[in-house]
C-alpha cells in the first residue's frame, strides 16, 4: 500500500513539473509564428526571429512612448529582414490591428539591409521613420496605410518594391 502511494505521489509531482514550462512560457510570451514576443522590459515588448532567413538576425521591438499610450516600433540587427505576405501575419499587428495603430515612429537601425513587407502596415498614426545608411531596399506595402507626411532615403537605397507607400500620406 505505501508502494502505491509513493509511485503515486512521485506521479502527480512529475505531471506538475512537466506543466511548468508551458505556464511559465505563456505567461511571458506570445506565440505568433516564427516570431515570440517576449516583454524584455516593462515599456518593451520584443519580436525575435524576424529575419527572412536564418543567417538574417532581425528582431523588432515596439518600445512604449512616454505618454505611455503609443510605441516606437525599431528594427535592429544585421541582414535582411523577412517579409509578410498579409497584414495578419506581421508578428506585431496585435489584436486585429490595434496595437499599430499606436505606433507613431518608427526607427530602422544601421546593419539592416531589407526592410521586410508590410513592416509599418496599416500603422495609421505613424509621423516619422528614421532609415539607416546601408538600407538597401524596401518591402512591398510596407508603408501601407499609415500617417507618414515626409521621409528621408538614405543614399544606399536601390530598389522600393510596389505599393510601398499605397493609400498613405506622402505626396
Amino acid at each position: 500500500m505505501r508502494l502505491k502511494r509513493v509511485i503515486s505521489a512521485a506521479l502527480a509531482v512529475s505531471m506538475a513539473v512537466s506543466m511548468m514550462p508551458a505556464t511559465a512560457v505563456s505567461a511571458f510570451a506570445t506565440d505568433v509564428g516564427n516570431s515570440v514576443a517576449v516583454q524584455t522590459a516593462e515599456n518593451e515588448l520584443t519580436y525575435n526571429n524576424c529575419g527572412a532567413t536564418e543567417n538574417d538576425h532581425v528582431t523588432v521591438s515596439l518600445v512604449k512612448n512616454s505618454d505611455n499610450d503609443t510605441y516606437t516600433l525599431v528594427v535592429s540587427g544585421t541582414g535582411s529582414m523577412a517579409d509578410y505576405s498579409k497584414a495578419a501575419d506581421v508578428p506585431w499587428y496585435g489584436d486585429n490591428g490595434q496595437l499599430m495603430k499606436k505606433v507613431t515612429k518608427g526607427i530602422v537601425k544601421s546593419g539592416i539591409t531589407h526592410l521586410g513587407a508590410r513592416t509599418f502596415v496599416l500603422a495609421e498614426n505613424l509621423t516619422s521613420v528614421e532609415l539607416p545608411e546601408g538600407l538597401l531596399s524596401i518591402g512591398v506595402s510596407c508603408f501601407n496605410q499609415t500617417g507618414l507626411k515626409s521621409i528621408q532615403f538614405p543614399s544606399t537605397l536601390q530598389k522600393i518594391d510596389d505599393n510601398a507607400f499605397w493609400r498613405g500620406q506622402i505626396a
